[in-house]
């Protein structure tokens, strides 16, 4: 961040974390697209990048509520823009594998899975224009 009196530079990025827990309801899915398009905007993405970011989270999640539904009552979400990468992560807790086929990137570069313990933590990056 600049300095008191000091305005940050064009090509400098203010590194920012926002983290959210979610009920497991699929009710919420035009919640979470609408902060997921407010994060890529903040994130400085185009119009037309912001909306396929937005319709890549709401799947992932949907696809998490889904996963875990019987198994966890909330889904961890977690937006952060560091050094030009603009990643999504979601934790839940569920039975099995994690469904890589079912999850739609649309607007990301890169969608990966990971374990940490019993919870699944799909993770979608993109990286700044």
């Amino acid at each position: 961040m600049a300095e008191p009196g000091r305005h940050q530079a064009a090509d400098e990025i203010m590194n920012w974390f926002v983290s959210l827990s979610l009920a497991n309801d699929e009710r919420i899915l035009p919640a979470v697209r609408g902060v997921a398009a407010a994060a890529a905007r903040q994130a400085s993405f185009e119009s037309a990048e912001v909306e396929r970011i937005a319709c890549a989270v709401a799947g992932a999640a949907q696809v998490a509520m889904l996963a875990s539904r019987g198994h966890g009552p909330t889904i961890d979400l977690w937006f952060e823009l560091r050094a030009r990468q603009f990643e999504v992560r979601l934790k839940y807790l569920d039975a099995g594998p994690a469904p890589r086929a079912a999850i739609d990137g649309g607007g990301m570069e890169t969608v990966e899975f990971s374990r940490e313990g019993r919870y699944t933590v799909c993770c979608l990056v993109r990286t700044l224009p």
